[in-house]
C-alpha cells in the first residue's frame, strides 16, 4: 500500500518552478528525477500455516471451531531514508521480515430449538501476536527508547500539531 507503481524505475517529472537560463530569465522548465532507482525491488513474501478444529456435541446444538495460524512475511517493502549526499531523502527497499501467529476459538450453541421458539447465541475470541523479527536497519538513538533497532513512519500530520510519527516499529517486539 502507499507504494507508487515503478518505483523500480526512475520516473521523471517536470520542476516546480522554472529555472532559469543564462541571461537570467525565468521561463525553462527542466525534466527531473522524480525518485531514486531500486532495480532489485520486488513483491513482499509470505508463508502461512494452518491448522483448525471443529467440533460438535449434543447433537450438533453446540458447534465450535478452534483455529491456530503463523504467517511470516519477508522482503517487507519499506521506505529507507538515506544520507543527505544522495539527492532524495529516502526509496524503497526490501528488507525486513515480520511474524504474526495467534489463535482463535468460536463457539455456536442452540438454547432453544423448538417449532414456536429458537434461541441462538454465537460467540468467537482470538489471540493476535505480531512480531518485527528483522528491519534490516543499523540500530538508531530513539529519544527515551535508547539505541534500538526501529523503523519510523510517517508523521500524523505536516501541520501545526501532531508532528510525531503515527507509528514506530521496533525490532524484536
Amino acid at each position: 500500500q502507499n507504494i507508487n507503481s515503478y518505483s523500480f524505475l526512475t520516473r521523471f517529472g517536470r520542476t516546480e518552478e522554472a529555472l532559469a537560463d543564462a541571461d537570467g530569465n525565468g521561463s525553462l522548465i527542466a525534466v527531473i528525477p522524480q525518485n531514486l532507482e531500486n532495480s532489485e525491488l520486488k513483491w513482499e513474501t509470505a508463508v502461512q500455516y494452518n491448522t483448525g478444529v471443529d467440533f460438535g456435541f449434543f447433537n450438533d446444538r453446540l458447534t465450535g471451531t478452534v483455529d491456530a495460524y503463523l504467517k511470516t512475511s519477508s522482503n517487507l517493502l519499506l521506505n529507507v531514508r538515506t544520507g543527505p549526499s544522495i539527492g532524495f531523502s529516502n526509496y524503497f527497499a526490501n528488507q525486513g521480515d515480520i511474524e504474526n501467529k495467534g489463535i482463535e476459538l468460536s463457539l455456536n450453541g442452540d438454547l432453544v430449538n423448538n417449532d414456536d421458539f429458537k434461541w441462538n447465541m454465537f460467540g468467537n475470541i482470538s489471540y493476535n501476536k505480531n512480531k518485527v523479527v528483522k528491519l534490516g536497519t543499523p540500530a538508531e538513538n530513539v529519544g527515551n527508547l535508547g539505541n534500538i533497532v526501529s523503523f519510523v513512519g510517517n508523521n500524523v500530520s505536516g501541520g501545526t500539531y501532531f508532528k510525531q510519527p503515527a507509528n514506530i516499529f521496533i525490532e524484536g517486539i
